[in-house]
């Protein structure tokens, strides 16, 4: 070839298959046999207008400008080999990978993530077989001939790329079809980011990583650098990198959002799917979870909770197969704990021609970013020394090496340079304190800051006030609130200055973001003009707002949505329920909030931190204060302490609230907080009390117009009537919530009707429609996200096996269940199954283990002032019946149900995961 290949490439790696049993089975043929392979390669490649690159011993990596030469190529080796008669070999066969895309040439060799997808590509086909990449397919599907069949083969994941690759395999007349399953790394469960930049290098800082979190001793690396090093990008390729080392998965946790060490049990609790309630604290029900677990946690920003150190040892201490890769400012100091510091990218140390510089990853990273603008940028000899000195000036921070080549649409690399070196003469007389790398990267943002327009200058300060990713619509209502800026105008400049960036979430309405060193900069611009409590207010209102309008959607058709586009916010939520808590005329934003998305905490499974945020509200307030902002403060703290199993909280929270609404004369307040203390009520086995409240929740629902809590009324006025005997009268609550539930469309409201109907059933003994009922709450459950009500469904399915006679299926699902609500934390549920355990061993002959359980089950129920609900009920005292007549011995029996009565949560726990065989 006359040039090398350049710019978008084809490349095509091939591999002999099963060459090292070859080489020992037939060791004189192997020699010309590997010759004529070579050959025929050698040949196919050139006859194709490609560019040999490098051979690897038995294969082959090749360069072509053309995709479809790349093709033609693959199909003229594969068809020549096929037709080659070998001496006492069956055939040799050869698997080829074929991708297209960017990459740099230099001394020879190829460089870039191309190549490595290409690579990874070939390793996972089988002998005979051409694979092409999603981006060599679109290339040539259009142009192969008839007698070529591309099949389809679906999306798989490559080994150390977080990227799934679409596979296409190339089939012709007269060569092998049919092949075993592609290679592909094992689907593990991830949530690593999409990252929307090429990743350079690093290549011995990440090996290092890999070997250190695969030592036994080791239980966390955590990087550790100042801001814009790239630790989280590092981290990121990383996790993905360890895909197949850890069966249960690798999972990012980001904490930028976070200020108060105490949730980051809940952060990771909610980015694993590990729900609170019930009464344990996050971090038992994740210890639980994680027990047998083999699994990856990266801790991105650490540095503001670093005080979760505690918490995060005993994670580690109760989950053997636990590993953390963390990134941070500072260092956990626990034990198990690798310091890795992670250094700016290497920099070039004096001149040196194009090829010579693209050594260096600081100016691959910075010349990629210039392209990003620019695609025909290319190192020169007139440029290589000025793009030197800025990667050398800028230290190799990446962060500031993108900020300062975003700058390149509008100013030439000289003029870069210059405006470099004159930011860090300013920042090093006015910083000094700063240790030298942030001063170079305070300067790279300081000076880019410094050519923006005024008004972007304005709008780049606001942005600040956010915490996590925003919308249009919010920088417009919280940047912009007296409507003189173009908004959109000027997030796309500070988008093409790197100052805010896209987010990767996918959303229907585009979401941006900051990086937490670059917010920190706008909160600092944002405090010099005076306006920080100012638009952290003009924040706080906009999102107190917002939750109110979200609040009617999460009871409706909308509401998965609404819980999703509330997830994507939650960090703006905190950042205004802090503000309206930091002064007393503030405290109505807060009250707002905690009121508007407490259905967003039950349904997301955060009690916790909805008790801890509502009573800290509470606390603004005094006893005796009878205003809107105390009544939403205890209703809201009622709320999650029942969902904690604190019932004797809430009971007393609820109580007041409601004389306060009454007082105020507010329905709403009024039908609210009746509904609460009558689910209380209902929880503590006080059926005729609940009913009186929920039958005055009823005529108040009708008054407002809110039928979606009508008919959560309904459904327990359903439980209560159950409760007392009255199973005619539940089903005619029932149906009527089922047809307010019908109408209203939203699937966990006709989930709780239908599911309350399987109840009804299950108590009349009528287990065939009891479990019709419980299949269609199980569906919609299912649509509704509802996982915690799923787990309760599988322990009641233990009990429709147990009457069929079918004891062991029965207890797989009561442990499978027990397993579920432990990583939920649901005592109630905890028990319900051990109820469940104890019945199956009695009607096995096992009544002398079943009793104490039995018991333990009971105990624990009452111990936060809970009664069983109605069908659970019934169970349970059936259940106690047959111990009864198993065990002749009334003392005897005493005895054993004594025994268990004193367990504790722990020693129950223990006892039911024993079994009878070990006990």
């Amino acid at each position: 070839m006359a040039e090398i290949p350049s710019g978008t490439i084809t490349f095509m790696f091939t591999d002999l298959e099963d060459s090292t049993k070859l080489w020992e089975n037939h060791p004189a043929t192997m020699q010309s046999a590997l010759a004529r392979h070579d050959e025929i390669f050698s040949h196919a490649i050139r006859d194709h207008a490609g560019e040999i690159v490098k051979t690897t011993g038995d294969g082959f990596h090749a360069a072509f400008d053309s995709p479809a030469n790349a093709l033609t190529a693959a199909i003229a080796a594969q068809t020549t080999l096929a037709a080659e008669t070998w001496d006492r070999i069956e055939a040799l066969r050869v698997r080829i990978g074929i991708h297209t895309g960017e990459a740099v040439y230099r001394s020879g060799d190829y460089y870039g993530t191309t190549l490595n997808r290409a690579a990874r590509l070939m390793s996972i086909g089988h002998g005979g077989q051409v694979l092409l990449s999603a981006a060599t397919y679109q290339l040539v599907v259009d142009t192969v001939g008839p007698e070529m069949r591309i099949k389809d083969l679906g999306l798989h994941a490559l080994k150390g790329l977080q990227r799934d690759e679409h596979v296409y395999q190339v089939s012709l007349p007269g060569l092998p079809d049919e092949f075993p399953p592609l290679r592909s790394v094992a689907d593990r469960p991830h949530n690593l980011p999409l990252q929307m930049t090429p990743f350079f290098g690093r290549e011995r800082e990440l090996e290092r990583l890999q070997d250190l979190l695969q030592r036994p001793a080791v239980r966390v690396v955590t990087l550790l650098g100042p801001g814009g090093t790239g630790k989280t990008r590092l981290s990121i390729e990383l996790a993905g990198s360890l895909l197949e080392t850890f069966a249960d998965g690798v999972f990012f946790i980001p904490l930028a959002a976070i200020s108060d060490p105490d949730l980051v049990p809940s952060a990771i609790a909610q980015t694993i799917g590990v729900r609170e309630g019930g009464g344990l604290p996050p971090i038992d029900n994740l210890k639980a979870y994680l027990k047998e677990k083999q699994i990856l946690f990266v801790l991105d920003n650490l540095e503001q909770v670093i005080d979760c150190a505690a918490q995060v040892a005993g994670l580690l201490q109760a989950a053997p197969g636990l590993k953390i890769a963390a990134t941070s400012r500072v260092p956990l100091r626990i034990s198990g704990e690798q310091e890795f510091p992670v250094s700016p990218l290497p920099v070039p140390v004096g001149p040196g021609g194009p090829d010579d510089l693209l050594g260096f990853e600081s100016v691959r990273l910075f010349v990629s970013a210039v392209q990003a603008a620019d695609p025909e940028f290319v190192v020169t000899a007139e440029n290589a020394a000025v793009i030197a000195d800025i990667c050398r000036r800028l230290d190799g921070l990446p962060l500031a090496l993108e900020i300062a080549a975003a700058r390149s649409k509008l100013l030439p690399l000289p003029e870069i340079l210059k405006r470099v070196k004159e930011s860090l003469k300013v920042l090093s007389r006015r910083d000094r304190d700063l240790p030298a790398r942030q001063q170079t990267l305070q300067a790279a943002i300081d000076w880019s800051y410094d050519l923006l327009e005024p008004e972007d200058r304005i709008v780049f300060a606001r942005l600040g006030a956010f915490v996590g990713s925003f919308t249009l619509t919010a920088a417009e209502k919280i940047c912009d609130p007296d409507g003189n800026i173009d908004i959109l105008d000027s997030i796309e400049v500070l988008l093409d200055n790197s100052l805010v960036r896209r987010s990767a979430q996918e959303v229907e309405e585009t979401r941006f973001e900051m990086l937490l060193t670059i917010r920190d900069f706008a909160l600092e611009k944002l405090a010099e003009s005076g306006e920080l409590d100012q638009t952290r207010g003009v924040h706080a209102n906009f999102f107190a707002r917002t939750s109110e309008m979200l609040m009617y959607r999460l009871f409706s058709t909308g509401a998965t949505a609404a819980l999703y586009d509330l997830e994507l916010d939650y960090g703006n939520y905190r950042a205004a329920l802090d503000w309206g808590l930091e002064a007393p005329g503030r405290l109505a934003v807060s009250a707002q909030i905690i009121n508007n998305i407490n259905w967003f905490w039950f349904r997301h499974g955060r009690f916790q931190e909805g008790r801890a945020w509502s009573e800290k509200v509470l606390a603004k307030t005094t006893t005796g204060d009878i205003s809107v902002v105390r009544g939403f403060a205890l209703t809201t703290s009622a709320l999650m302490a029942m969902w904690e199993a604190d019932l004797h909280t809430a009971l007393g929270y609820m109580e007041e609230g409601l004389e306060i609404f009454q007082f105020l004369e507010i329905t709403e307040g009024i039908a609210n907080a009746s509904l609460g203390a009558g689910v209380v009520l209902i929880n503590q086995g006080r059926d005729a009390e609940a009913q009186t409240h929920l039958e005055n929740v009823v005529r108040l629902m009708d008054e407002i117009q809110f039928p979606y809590f009508k008919a959560i009324a309904m459904v327990h006025l359903a439980n209560a009537a159950l409760g007392l005997g009255k199973s005619e009268e539940a089903r005619g609550w029932l149906d009527q919530a089922e047809s307010i539930a019908a109408q209203e469309g939203d699937s966990w409201l006709k989930a709780f009707a239908t599911n309350n109907k399987g109840e009804v059933a299950r108590v009349e003994g009528d287990y065939g429609r009891a479990q019709a009922y419980y299949e269609e709450t199980e569906r919609l459950f299912q649509d509704a996200d509802a996982r915690g009500d799923q787990a309760r469904l599988v322990h009641t399915y233990g009990y429709l096996e147990q009457h069929a006679g079918n004891l062991d299926r029965a207890e797989r699902l009561f442990r499978e269940s027990l397993d579920q609500f432990i990583a939920l934390g649901n005592k109630r549920g905890i028990a319900e199954c051990m109820a469940g355990l104890a019945g199956v061993a009695a009607r096995r002959g096992e009544p002398g283990w079943a009793a104490p359980l039995l018991a333990a089950a009971g105990r624990l129920l009452t111990s936060f002032g809970a009664a069983w609900w109605p069908a659970d009920r019934v169970e349970f005292d059936r259940n106690m019946a047959l111990l009864a007549e198993k065990i002749d011995d009334p003392k005897q029996l005493q005895t054993l149900l004594d025994q268990g009565s004193s367990f504790s949560l722990e020693r129950a726990l223990a006892y039911a995961q024993a079994g009878p065989e070990q006990a």
